[in-house]
């Protein structure tokens, strides 16, 4: 029960730090710390996944690849990718990676240009519905999905990205 007395700190999720009216940079690193300290710690857990352009290639211009499975009993609280390389080469137009369980690649991260660099954290259409647990039964496989148009992706010659997934794992269960 919340003490009414005790002083309460109110945290700006989305910035992960105290509110204030000053906006900052969105920093999943951050969320972790803010999330555990609403959750018991032993069941947050982070999952960072780079991938760089050679792990998109193939010579097609849709390619689904798979970040981690995420364990049974498990519900996603937040998503966010980091270009730290811009994706580009040959005749590549445009280039968008997505994430998502594997059959809804934009239900965690809708598709995002990776064209140029930042964090990008668009949430797909899982986080518009009650986030469900994904699987009581076995393993989620947790899937990146690259398109190009212009060109394969196996023209690309940069890029590389990083994937924040923190999840919170339902004890007892």
């Amino acid at each position: 029960m919340i003490d009414p007395n005790q002083q309460q700190t109110e945290y700006d999720v989305l910035n992960a730090q105290p509110a204030s009216p000053q906006a900052a940079a969105f920093d999943p690193r951050a969320l972790p710390g803010i999330i555990q300290d609403l959750l018991p710690t032993s069941q947050v857990q982070t999952n960072v996944i780079r991938k760089t352009f050679s792990d998109f290639s193939k010579a097609a211009t849709t390619n689904d690849v798979a970040l981690f499975s995420l364990p049974k009993h498990c519900i996603i609280l937040t998503v966010a990718a980091n270009v730290t390389q811009a994706f580009a080469g040959g005749a590549i137009a445009t280039y968008t990676i997505s994430m998502g369980k594997s059959g809804s690649s934009t239900g965690l991260l809708t598709a995002q240009s990776v064209t140029t660099t930042g964090f990008k954290n668009a949430v797909g259409t899982d986080f518009t519905t009650n986030r469900p647990m994904y699987s009581a039964t076995g393993p989620t496989s947790i899937v990146a999905t690259a398109t190009s148009t212009g060109a394969n992706l196996s023209v690309a010659t940069a890029g590389s990205i990083d994937f924040y997934v923190v999840y919170y794992s339902f004890p007892l269960l």
